[in-house]
């Protein structure tokens, strides 16, 4: 459920890259549409999410190759220049796309400092990242426990039948 959780907050504060998040006081984000490369990580995203509940061992690992991925991609686009240092045409660039956003940290005229958007989405990346290698928490039916165990009905695990949960009775000796 955690897991479900992280994964739709960052849907909808990713979905800002597409749909512009902004008042008449202040901009959070500035949307790109869907011709974009951010609409494709849009849909990777999207598409790892639903395999990972749908077929949760392949899901797993497509959605884990997504978000390594994409915070990779956004260490070498934001963080590796706050580090390491920036060009100048680079800062001026990046300062002049990102002027009107909100930011908690104000720019510099000599350092990289990403707006609160990236801070924030790059936070929900790296919370989603361990999350994944987690297995969905799904209701243990009793059709899932014969599946997830190979065993029938023989099982002592809790099966849950008309609202309430019970023991299967062992028959064998």
């Amino acid at each position: 459920m955690i897991s479900l959780v992280a994964q739709l907050a960052l849907w909808i504060w990713f979905f800002g890259c597409i749909k512009s998040y902004e008042t008449s006081k202040w901009i959070l984000s500035k949307g790109v549409g869907i011709k974009s490369a951010e609409f494709v990580v849009l849909c990777l995203f999207t598409t790892g999410v639903v395999l990972y509940h749908a077929v949760y061992p392949v899901g797993k690992w497509f959605l884990l190759f997504v978000l390594s991925c994409w915070i990779i991609v956004q260490f070498f686009c934001h963080w590796y220049f706050t580090i390491f240092g920036v060009s100048e045409k680079k800062l001026k660039g990046y300062n002049e796309c990102f002027s009107d956003t909100v930011r908690f940290i104000p720019a510099s005229d000599t350092k990289l400092i990403p707006d609160l958007y990236h801070t924030i989405l790059h936070i929900l990346i790296l919370i989603n990242i361990p999350l994944v290698s987690l297995p969905p928490m799904y209701p243990q039916t009793a059709v899932f426990q014969r599946v997830q165990s190979g065993r029938g009905n023989s099982s002592r695990q809790p099966v849950h039948t008309k609202g309430r949960w019970f023991r299967q009775k062992c028959t064998c000796p």
